[in-house]
């Protein structure tokens, strides 16, 4: 199933293409450690630190949830064209990758 808007549809497939690079991988990688050494209070010692942080914070917690933010409205959308509801995120790129791959004739 694809969105019935082909300029909607080939940013979300560009998207998703991009999720399933090494890179993206890699990258949510080093995210997921620099949230783990930035989510923490230890060592802040003015109000501008704190809100420092928090912006970092900010900035790592929106691309970990990139994936899983797009994957979610791709399925609202492609739900609300079709009627019914949506599917829960299968952690990206394979629910529409599968989609698009023709099986080779055996």
């Amino acid at each position: 199933m694809a969105l019935a808007d082909a300029e909607l549809e080939k940013h979300y497939q560009d998207l998703f293409a991009m999720y399933g690079t090494p890179g993206w991988k890699a990258l949510q990688a080093q995210l997921a450690e620099m949230f783990t050494n930035h989510n923490t209070l230890v060592g802040l010692v003015t109000e501008a630190d704190l809100n420092f942080r928090k912006g970092q914070i900010d900035i790592i917690a929106f691309f970990i949830g990139h994936e899983d933010q797009h994957e979610r409205a791709y399925n609202e959308l492609i739900a609300q064209e079709v009627g019914g509801e949506p599917e829960q995120p299968t952690g990206g790129v394979a629910r529409v990758i599968a989609e698009d791959v023709d099986p080779e004739p055996l």
